[in-house]
């Protein structure tokens, strides 16, 4: 094998690394405290850091690699945003100003939202308390407990 086949070779192998390289992506509101969501699915609070590639995973499309979804910034007191995801957004940080009531930036949003896991949350959490029982971790009183605990937060 010549050294141009060898060349030629590698330039698929290399094009995957470059494309699996990626940067930490900011994201931050004005005000702080809105929960991120990444195609409906909850992520975090402002501010954070999102791993682009974990989280809007890049596809094959055509002859280009591309990234897609929508990602969605609720706060209490502030109305609901979204912004399409394309491979613009995910180079570099990402910086929203929420329109919210007046006084809305004093209101602290963990406090003021009550929280309900999603029922698939419920699932892996009545799971998790199956599994830490059959270890053997908590008593059957712990179990009961927090068995109880997840059905009333349905």
């Amino acid at each position: 094998m010549n050294r141009r086949t060898i060349a030629l070779a590698a330039l698929p192998l290399a094009a995957l690394v470059i494309q699996g390289c990626t940067v930490p992506i900011n994201v931050r509101t004005t005000p702080n405290g809105a929960t991120v969501y990444a195609d409906g699915q909850p992520i975090g609070m402002t501010p954070l850091e999102i791993d682009p590639e974990e989280v809007f995973p890049r596809k094959f499309s055509g002859y280009q690699w591309e990234r897609s979804g929508m990602l969605s910034f609720e706060r209490v007191g502030c109305e609901p945003l979204a912004l399409p995801v394309d491979n613009e957004l995910m180079k570099e940080s990402i910086r929203v100003k929420l329109d919210c009531e007046p006084g809305a930036a004093a209101i602290n949003p963990a406090a003021a939202a009550v929280a309900r896991p999603a029922p698939a949350d419920s699932v892996a959490r009545l799971r998790e308390i199956e599994r830490l029982k059959a270890e053997g971790l908590i008593s059957d009183q712990e179990y009961d407990r927090l068995r109880e605990r997840v059905l009333d937060s349905l």
